[in-house]
Protein backbone atom coordinates (compact mmCIF):
# COMPACT_ATOMS: atom_id res chain seq x y z
CA UNK A 1 0.00 0.00 0.00
CA UNK A 2 1.17 3.41 -0.51
CA UNK A 3 0.97 6.81 0.97
CA UNK A 4 -2.54 8.03 0.93
CA UNK A 5 -3.78 10.25 -1.60
CA UNK A 6 -6.33 13.05 -0.07
CA UNK A 7 -7.94 11.30 3.29
CA UNK A 8 -8.57 7.81 4.19
CA UNK A 9 -10.77 7.00 7.41
CA UNK A 10 -10.63 3.72 8.52
CA UNK A 11 -12.65 3.12 11.69
CA UNK A 12 -13.03 -0.43 13.71
CA UNK A 13 -14.81 -2.11 16.72
CA UNK A 14 -13.45 -1.94 20.40
CA UNK A 15 -14.41 -5.32 21.02
CA UNK A 16 -12.15 -7.83 19.81
CA UNK A 17 -12.30 -11.78 20.21
CA UNK A 18 -9.42 -13.09 22.48
CA UNK A 19 -7.24 -13.98 19.27
CA UNK A 20 -7.50 -10.95 17.72
CA UNK A 21 -6.92 -8.87 20.82
CA UNK A 22 -3.52 -11.60 21.42
CA UNK A 23 -2.06 -10.72 17.47
CA UNK A 24 -2.95 -6.57 18.42
CA UNK A 25 -1.07 -7.14 21.57
CA UNK A 26 1.86 -8.93 19.87
CA UNK A 27 2.21 -5.98 17.67
CA UNK A 28 2.79 -3.36 21.01
CA UNK A 29 6.33 -1.98 22.00
CA UNK A 30 7.48 -2.18 25.11
CA UNK A 31 5.99 1.05 26.15
CA UNK A 32 2.62 0.31 24.61
CA UNK A 33 2.32 -2.74 26.64
CA UNK A 34 3.61 -0.64 29.83
CA UNK A 35 0.90 2.15 28.85
CA UNK A 36 -1.67 -0.91 28.53
CA UNK A 37 -1.33 -2.33 32.08
CA UNK A 38 -1.61 0.89 33.93
CA UNK A 39 -5.20 0.76 32.97
CA UNK A 40 -7.09 -0.18 35.78
CA UNK A 41 -10.03 -1.83 34.36
CA UNK A 42 -9.52 -4.61 32.36
CA UNK A 43 -12.10 -2.78 29.33
CA UNK A 44 -9.80 0.12 29.11
CA UNK A 45 -6.25 -1.89 28.66
CA UNK A 46 -8.31 -4.13 26.14
CA UNK A 47 -9.52 -0.71 24.26
CA UNK A 48 -6.05 0.80 24.15
CA UNK A 49 -4.40 -2.54 22.73
CA UNK A 50 -7.03 -2.72 20.51
CA UNK A 51 -6.87 1.14 19.25
CA UNK A 52 -2.97 1.28 19.12
CA UNK A 53 -2.16 -2.23 17.59
CA UNK A 54 -4.73 -1.14 14.63
CA UNK A 55 -3.07 1.99 14.18
CA UNK A 56 0.30 -0.18 14.03
CA UNK A 57 -1.30 -2.65 11.59
CA UNK A 58 -2.48 0.48 9.27
CA UNK A 59 0.96 2.46 9.46
CA UNK A 60 2.56 -0.57 8.64
CA UNK A 61 0.66 -1.29 5.29
CA UNK A 62 0.72 2.50 4.13
CA UNK A 63 4.75 2.17 5.04
CA UNK A 64 5.52 -1.40 3.94
CA UNK A 65 7.20 -1.80 7.38
CA UNK A 66 7.04 -3.72 10.32
CA UNK A 67 4.95 -3.56 13.16
CA UNK A 68 8.19 -3.08 15.20
CA UNK A 69 9.83 -0.55 13.36
CA UNK A 70 7.14 2.01 13.71
CA UNK A 71 8.33 4.79 16.48
CA UNK A 72 5.82 7.35 18.01
CA UNK A 73 6.74 10.44 19.08
CA UNK A 74 4.53 13.38 20.27
CA UNK A 75 4.40 17.09 19.19
CA UNK A 76 3.86 19.64 21.84
CA UNK A 77 -0.05 19.59 23.66
CA UNK A 78 1.07 15.64 23.02
CA UNK A 79 -0.40 14.62 19.85
CA UNK A 80 1.37 11.84 18.38
CA UNK A 81 3.40 11.45 15.26
CA UNK A 82 5.25 9.37 13.29
CA UNK A 83 9.35 8.98 14.37
CA UNK A 84 10.28 6.38 12.71
CA UNK A 85 11.10 3.97 10.76
CA UNK A 86 11.20 7.27 7.76
CA UNK A 87 12.20 10.52 9.73
CA UNK A 88 11.36 12.11 6.46
CA UNK A 89 8.36 10.22 5.48
CA UNK A 90 5.00 12.37 5.45
CA UNK A 91 2.19 10.75 6.70
CA UNK A 92 -0.27 12.63 8.97
CA UNK A 93 -2.70 10.62 11.27
CA UNK A 94 -5.34 11.24 13.86
CA UNK A 95 -7.30 8.74 15.72
CA UNK A 96 -10.51 9.30 18.48
CA UNK A 97 -12.11 6.37 20.00
CA UNK A 98 -15.63 6.73 21.74
CA UNK A 99 -18.39 4.17 22.73
CA UNK A 100 -16.68 1.03 21.78
CA UNK A 101 -15.97 2.33 18.11
CA UNK A 102 -12.76 4.01 17.16
CA UNK A 103 -12.10 6.32 13.79
CA UNK A 104 -8.82 6.92 12.49
CA UNK A 105 -7.72 9.51 9.49
CA UNK A 106 -4.45 9.13 7.33
CA UNK A 107 -3.24 11.77 4.93
CA UNK A 108 0.43 12.09 3.44
CA UNK A 109 -0.64 15.88 2.87
CA UNK A 110 -1.23 17.54 5.89
CA UNK A 111 -1.68 17.18 9.88
CA UNK A 112 -5.07 15.82 10.67
CA UNK A 113 -7.66 15.52 12.93
CA UNK A 114 -10.39 13.67 13.67
CA UNK A 115 -13.30 12.93 16.17
CA UNK A 116 -16.07 10.67 17.02
CA UNK A 117 -18.77 10.72 19.86
CA UNK A 118 -21.62 8.80 20.66
CA UNK A 119 -24.66 10.83 20.73
CA UNK A 120 -26.51 10.83 24.17
CA UNK A 121 -28.97 13.19 26.27
CA UNK A 122 -26.56 15.62 27.87
CA UNK A 123 -28.25 17.56 31.13
CA UNK A 124 -26.12 20.69 30.63
CA UNK A 125 -25.87 21.36 27.25
CA UNK A 126 -26.09 25.20 27.53
CA UNK A 127 -23.48 25.57 29.93
CA UNK A 128 -21.61 23.55 28.06
CA UNK A 129 -22.24 25.55 25.34
CA UNK A 130 -21.90 28.75 26.88
CA UNK A 131 -18.25 27.59 27.89
CA UNK A 132 -17.13 26.35 24.11
CA UNK A 133 -19.51 27.58 21.36
CA UNK A 134 -19.57 30.98 20.17
CA UNK A 135 -22.41 33.11 20.04
CA UNK A 136 -23.79 32.45 17.12
CA UNK A 137 -23.50 28.50 17.42
CA UNK A 138 -25.20 29.13 20.80
CA UNK A 139 -27.99 30.83 19.24
CA UNK A 140 -28.13 27.92 16.57
CA UNK A 141 -28.63 25.69 19.60
CA UNK A 142 -31.53 27.54 21.62
CA UNK A 143 -33.71 27.37 18.85
CA UNK A 144 -33.66 23.61 18.42
CA UNK A 145 -36.27 21.12 20.01
CA UNK A 146 -34.27 18.90 22.37
CA UNK A 147 -33.78 16.26 20.30
CA UNK A 148 -32.43 18.35 17.51
CA UNK A 149 -30.66 20.44 19.72
CA UNK A 150 -28.17 17.06 21.07
CA UNK A 151 -27.56 15.74 17.32
CA UNK A 152 -26.86 19.62 16.72
CA UNK A 153 -24.63 19.90 19.73
CA UNK A 154 -22.23 16.22 18.61
CA UNK A 155 -21.97 17.71 15.16
CA UNK A 156 -20.75 21.09 16.71
CA UNK A 157 -18.50 19.62 19.10
CA UNK A 158 -16.68 16.80 16.48
CA UNK A 159 -16.31 19.44 13.74
CA UNK A 160 -14.87 21.87 16.75
CA UNK A 161 -12.63 18.89 18.55
CA UNK A 162 -11.31 17.80 14.93
CA UNK A 163 -9.99 21.08 13.56
CA UNK A 164 -7.88 21.98 17.19
CA UNK A 165 -7.01 17.77 17.26
CA UNK A 166 -5.46 19.24 13.63
CA UNK A 167 -4.05 21.70 15.22
CA UNK A 168 -2.49 19.71 17.97
CA UNK A 169 -4.27 21.20 20.46
CA UNK A 170 -7.95 20.29 21.37
CA UNK A 171 -10.60 20.78 23.59
CA UNK A 172 -9.90 20.91 27.25
CA UNK A 173 -11.22 18.40 29.51
CA UNK A 174 -14.58 19.57 31.24
CA UNK A 175 -12.96 18.52 34.77
CA UNK A 176 -10.03 20.15 34.23
CA UNK A 177 -11.18 23.73 33.90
Amino acid sequence: MSLPEGIHIWQASLLQDEISLHDLEKTLSPEEHRRAQSYIQQTDCQAFIVRRGILRSILAQYLNCAHQDIVFGTLRNGKPHLKSPQPDCHLFFNLSYSHQRVIYAFTSTCEVGIDLEYIHPISDIEEISARFFSTAEQRLLSHLPKAQKHILFFQLWTRKEALLKACGTGIPILSEQ
